[in-house]
């Protein structure tokens, strides 16, 4: 998300920063908590820093990359609900996970009845979003392995992506994962048709290194059929200013059609990039809802006690 107070900022270098991201000396405290809330969110549990590999980051070698896991107050073999954030600005540490946005929306999974996970990846520049796609798959099979450690059904998961992690959305579209029984977008990129013009961070990419990112493309994952998909909900920012960000969502959402693909498709006309944030309003508090209805039903989770 781009907040209002640093829209001026907005170009070809930072165009999208993380589903909160913040161009200024207060990085590293990120935005506020989202505009909802439900019962027992404060009461959660949760388990940080838990370290799933090492990697080189912004050329620095054996970086830790870790996870925290918000287990469901009392729980046992509940399904997950897993939070991919949309990258940071360049030169910053992966610490997306620390921000009270993704703190809030891990407290309000487990309180929903879902082990919420949140992970530090690698998309701080699009020519490293393979490697953040590897960062997931890494990730998502940590909380696996360690399913009982976290009250986990591992067999019952839904990854959610913000803003620039979008194209991150590939690796388990393209992927028959019978693991992952659904998708969430909010306001992501759904192809990489802007790599020859402008990337999120940095300039645009020769376009032999975008040829070998294609399949990274969210949109080109649905030609691996409408059966093979895992049911998408995708949250729509009607007045998304980031350039070329809603020609995507538009791209994606006449192909899902096309191929009939099951998709919950709802839009916030008044919503800014990041509108979970930024935008006080019913609206926004009810796409929440329906976000938590949509992944509790795919995960087979009966019954609607969410309050807002």
């Amino acid at each position: 998300m781009i907040p209002r107070h640093t829209a001026p900022l907005l170009g070809v270098a930072f165009l999208l920063t993380a589903v909160a991201g913040h161009a200024c000396a207060q990085a590293d405290a990120g935005p506020p908590a989202i505009h909802y809330t439900v019962p027992g969110m404060d009461m959660v549990r949760v388990i940080r820093d838990v370290r799933y590999k090492t990697a080189t980051v912004n050329a620095r070698a054996d970086v830790p990359l870790a996870l925290d896991v918000y287990l469901v107050p009392g729980g046992t073999r509940a399904p997950g609900l897993v939070f991919v954030h949309g990258g940071l600005v360049a030169g910053t540490a992966p610490h997306a996970k620390e921000w009270p946005s993704y703190r809030s929306w891990g407290r309000i999974a487990a309180a929903s009845g879902m082990v919420g996970v949140v992970l530090d990846h690698r998309m701080n520049t699009n020519d490293v979003v393979d490697q953040a796609g590897g960062d997931l798959l890494d990730a998502v099979a940590h909380v696996r392995a360690h399913a009982g450690e976290y009250g986990l059904d591992p067999d019952r998961l839904c990854v959610a992506f913000y803003s620039a992690g979008g194209p991150i959305s590939s690796v388990v579209l393209r992927r028959a994962t019978p693991y992952v029984r659904c998708v969430v977008l909010y306001y992501p990129y759904l192809d990489l048709e802007h790599l020859s013009r402008t990337t999120p961070f940095r300039g645009p990419l020769p376009m032999a290194r975008i040829d070998s990112l294609r399949g990274y493309s969210p949109r080109a994952a649905l030609a691996r059929g409408a059966d093979s998909l895992p049911p998408i909900f995708l949250a729509r920012a009607g007045r998304d200013a980031i350039p070329f960000l809603n020609e995507s969502v538009d791209r994606f959402v006449a192909e899902a059609l096309r191929r009939n693909v099951v998709l919950d498709l709802v839009n916030h006309a008044s919503g800014v990039h990041g509108f979970d944030i930024e935008t006080r309003d019913e609206r926004t508090r009810d796409i929440i809802a329906q976000t938590l209805r949509f992944a509790r039903r795919h995960l087979g989770l009966e019954g609607d006690s969410l309050t807002r």
